[in-house]
């Protein structure tokens, strides 16, 4: 009898292990699905812009392309970005991992595209037109958390 119940207790771990990575897996699947939506999305935003003639230019005196902020190899670049109450604002200090709020509506959102350098930039000197405007430390997530570099 012991034996039997020790079976069934098995059994019942074995039917929760299988229905727990059953629910996992839909899990991943469903973020995979959202990632890939926002993706869509993303690619059909850039193409509308560059069909309205809308994409932000190159960042004075450098080479190189705007590229999707999940392709952005380094940390930090310049930023452009796309609220949902459909601003657009560059930024010199646009970071892959932070936010920066909309002077809109205030919602943080993060940069749709990252501006990355061709090798030839890096290390020139910085220009008195990325510095001359002033940091909006109300609107950097980075500040917030304590992280910002600026």
């Amino acid at each position: 009898r012991r034996q039997q119940e020790l079976q069934q207790q098995q059994t019942e771990q074995i039917r929760q292990q299988r229905q727990q990575e059953r629910l996992r897996e839909r899990e991943r699947q469903q973020r995979n699905a959202q990632r890939r939506l926002r993706e869509q999305q993303e690619r059909q935003l850039v193409e509308q812009l560059q069909q309205q003639g809308q994409m932000p230019p190159a960042p004075h005196g450098l080479e190189g392309s705007w590229v999707f902020r999940k392709d952005f190899r380094g940390q930090k670049s310049f930023g452009f970005f796309k609220c949902n109450c459909r601003r657009t604002w560059t930024s010199a200090h646009a970071s892959k991992k932070h936010r920066q709020g909309c002077q809109g509506c205030e919602q943080y959102t993060r940069p749709l595209l990252m501006w990355e350098n061709n090798n030839s930039n890096h290390g020139r000197a910085r220009t008195a037109t990325e510095d001359d405007k002033p940091h909006d430390m109300e609107r950097c997530e980075a500040c917030a958390l304590g992280e910002c570099t600026i």
